[in-house]
């Protein structure tokens, strides 16, 4: 053993990196743990570009989750794809979730996924306590109350979860956020915004162009991307659209960090006579490729998929949405009839829909208009099985009435990209000692 040890510490780094990077992300967790050399060659700009070039055909999880209430040992998974090579995990997230503090010793009955941000999830435990945490490395920090009372405000307040990450793609930071909405479509709005790189909870009144439905809607919680939370808005216009909040700052032509968004201008009403009403239409708001990406089915048969540019705070309103692809569903099998729900969030040629006419979940690829019915347990061609198709089963026919009045705003989980620790605040100084 000793011998083959010295063996190993004699390989230069080349040599000793080309055989790093090809084990999955998850057992590099494992390795750097090893040695001072072998978590800095791992943890190295060189060493993560060869690693994706190597992985990035290799099959990724994901899953789709609704965010009531989960009890421990049960999954609310609606869609989950596993199998994954990319990280080597063998089982669905959704396994890794149901039970979130196993090795810590923390006991709960229940909780509730907030929100989601890069690899990381937001919960409130049935006592009303925050923590944030990667479920597969099972590491979750615990976040000091605020200023307010959450089981006071629980009913009145949505969360939000933003991540700061480098060009490399690790998490540097995150920030939480909790927005009081006692009134329906306020525009004046106070946000108590915890960060990781202080530890501290600090508030902020933020003006909103538009009024947000937090009531109205049954899918109130935001999209992150980027450091930016996206909720949905009426706005000015019948399509609606999304105010977004900036909670790193990173547009500096926004002095107030908060912008309206109005999705592409297609009429969802029809004028007769003197009475307008809405035309039927099922719309859906998910990311893609590090993209908000917007689905929208005004007509029995067409589907357009919009891509929201990323520099999108520096341009004119005209210029937000990119068209991404157009298809006639009347050509596709399957399409007809479905409800749009999520895309693929590696590859925005996908679109995942549920099939009313046969009760299941089916996917268009919007390349080549091919389409696939999908079954639990079942593994595809880039290698993954799908489950929890039951609960999506479930949930649709649960929920069918709403997708035919409200955008349906579909966040997907996906390990981050690299699984390094989760980001700790700084311990806070003794108020005797100063220590």
């Amino acid at each position: 053993m000793e011998a083959n040890k010295n063996i190993i510490d004699d390989l230069p780094d080349m040599m000793l990196a080309e055989i790093l990077v090809k084990i999955p992300l998850k057992s590099n967790t494992i390795v750097k743990l090893v040695c001072k050399r072998w978590k800095s060659l791992v943890e190295s700009t060189i060493f993560r570009n060869h690693f994706l070039s190597l992985h990035q055909k290799k099959s990724c999880s994901w899953s789709v989750f609704h965010k009531h209430h989960i009890r421990v040992n049960t999954t609310h998974e609606l869609i989950g794809f596993y199998g994954c090579e990319k990280w080597g995990l063998p089982r669905s997230l959704g396994s890794y979730i149901s039970s979130p503090f196993s090795d810590a010793g923390i006991e709960i009955v229940s909780f509730i996924i907030k929100a989601i941000s890069n690899g990381l999830l937001l919960i409130l435990t049935q006592d009303y306590m925050i923590y944030v945490g990667n479920p597969v490395l099972r590491e979750w920090v615990k976040i000091r109350p605020c200023t307010l009372s959450l089981k006071s405000y629980f009913q009145t307040q949505k969360f939000g979860l933003a991540t700061r990450v480098d060009e490399n793609g690790v998490v540097l930071g995150y920030k939480v956020v909790l927005v009081n909405t006692r009134f329906e479509n306020a525009t004046n709005l106070t946000l108590q915004i915890y960060s990781s790189e202080t530890g501290e909870w600090t508030c902020e009144n933020v003006c909103c162009p538009c009024p947000i439905p937090w009531d109205s809607s049954p899918y109130p919680e935001p999209i992150s991307v980027n450091g930016v939370l996206h909720w949905f808005g009426h706005g000015t216009i019948n399509a609606g659209g999304i105010i977004a909040i900036d909670l790193y700052n990173t547009s500096p032509l926004r002095e107030n960090h908060c912008w309206f968004i109005p999705f592409p201008n297609e009429n969802l009403f029809a004028v007769d006579g003197k009475r307008s009403y809405k035309i039927w239409c099922r719309r859906a708001c998910t990311t893609s490729e590090g993209f908000i990406m917007y689905i929208n089915m005004v007509s029995e048969s067409k589907m357009k998929v919009w891509r929201l540019n990323k520099n999108y705070y520096e341009i004119e309103s005209r210029e937000y949405w990119q068209l991404s692809s157009e298809i006639d569903l009347a050509h596709v099998d399957y399409g007809i009839g479905s409800i749009p729900i999520v895309m693929h969030p590696f590859d925005r040629n996908v679109v995942y829909l549920w099939s009313v006419e046969k009760n299941c979940l089916v996917s268009i690829n919007m390349r080549d208009q091919n389409s696939m019915l999908h079954k639990e347990s079942e593994n595809y061609s880039d290698g993954c099985t799908i489950s929890s198709l039951e609960k999506c089963k479930s949930y649709m026919e649960f929920r069918m009435d709403c997708f035919y009045k409200y955008l349906l705003i579909s966040p997907q989980f996906s390990p981050s990209v690299w699984m390094d620790s989760v980001p700790r605040p700084p311990i806070p100084l003794c108020v005797c000692c100063g220590r």
